[in-house]
């Protein structure tokens, strides 16, 4: 029930805004997780995504072929390739993560106060089953799009 349910949640956030470039939720993520972090190497990608590196390539691919990111070489270790926004990445991130804001409070404006009480007491849980560490940032905070600093 759980996976049926996030994914329903997840295909129900917008992932395009108007004169910016569609991306896929896996691309969202990818995004969401180098616009967290500043610069991330490509194998950090795959982990944070539990993909193969080859996967989490293709998808680095097609996101700077759109011009969201570019790659770069790391100063300390030449074998290691890092993944970066570019202003154009990080203008859809900020507007994409505003949208997704907005299409989240309009799901939680369908629920009671209660309900939401309910749902908010679930998420330490939610994430741990997740995989999600605490941080300082709050639940998820930056991966899911809700926080200011996701998706």
């Amino acid at each position: 029930m759980l996976p049926a349910l996030f994914r329903r949640l997840v295909v129900g956030l917008p992932n395009e805004v108007e004169g910016v470039a569609k991306v896929t939720t896996e691309q969202y993520g990818v995004l969401a997780y180098v616009m967290d972090r500043g610069s991330v190497p490509m194998g950090e990608v795959a982990v944070a995504r539990n993909v193969a590196l080859n996967t989490a390539t293709s998808l680095v691919d097609r996101l700077v072929a759109a011009g969201l990111v570019e790659r770069r070489g790391d100063a300390d270790d030449r074998r290691i390739v890092r993944v970066v926004l570019t202003a154009r990445g990080e203008t859809l991130m900020e507007r994409l993560r505003a949208v997704r804001r907005a299409a989240m409070r309009g799901m939680l404006d369908d629920l009671s106060d209660d309900e939401i009480d309910r749902v908010l007491a679930a998420m330490p849980a939610l994430a741990r089953l997740a995989g999600f560490r605490p941080s300082g940032g709050g639940v998820g905070a930056g991966t899911t799009g809700l926080g200011a600093s996701s998706g």
